[in-house]
């Protein structure tokens, strides 16, 4: 099912969202998380997370920044293929 996933992820040809792979794939989204979870962990697959291209935070302070930040809306994680870079000094 993991290369299944992977597939699906590489015939879109960019980012899907949870939701989209869930209908694509006709699985749960609740069983669908821990296999996404466990090709995050194994370094396929990488997050992709759009934020709004006026994203300020500025009705705080001491907050971590505009990733965190839980008054700003962010779009659905979405997922697609980890590019390999290589490691610096390798």
């Amino acid at each position: 099912m993991l290369t299944r996933i992977l597939e699906e992820i590489r015939a879109a040809q960019g980012p899907l969202s949870l939701r989209d792979l869930s209908r694509r794939l006709d699985v749960q989204p609740s069983a669908l998380q821990g296999m996404l979870t466990q090709l995050l962990r194994m370094g396929k697959l990488e997050i992709e997370q759009e934020m709004p291209a006026d994203a300020s935070c500025t009705s705080c302070s001491g907050c971590a920044g505009v990733q965190d930040c839980p008054f700003l809306f962010h779009s659905p994680q979405r997922f697609r293929i980890a590019e390999h870079r290589p490691r610096p000094g390798v």
